[in-house]
């Protein structure tokens, strides 16, 4: 997948590691290493949420992605506030609660 520019992996070993930890590694701890039988639709959940992490984490990076990783103060936010993504868009218009500063 990497050498069709799928995922962006560096580190061959390390990304499998990774892969293995967050998949293999939760079923195998829930289930003592197979000595307590685990259904197959909880396995299948663990192994789909680890899977969707590892392909989080090796996407490509894109403009519109990198933006969406910068962490910035929210404007009008007191100072040591509240921090959220950067977004392309402009806020969305703040509730009744948001405003009262709750």
């Amino acid at each position: 997948m990497a050498d069709r520019g799928l995922l962006d992996i560096h580190d061959a070993d390390s990304a499998a590691a990774h892969r293995t930890l967050l998949t293999v590694t939760d079923v195998n701890q829930r289930t003592f290493y197979g000595a307590v039988p685990l259904p197959q639709e909880e396995i299948t959940q663990l192994v789909t949420i680890g899977v969707r992490a590892f392909l989080r984490s090796y996407a490509p990076t894109v403009p519109w992605r990198e933006a969406s990783r910068r962490r910035t103060v929210r404007p009008g936010a007191a100072a040591g506030g509240q921090v959220s993504r950067a977004r392309s868009r402009p806020w969305p218009v703040c509730s009744a609660a948001c405003s009262s500063g709750r």
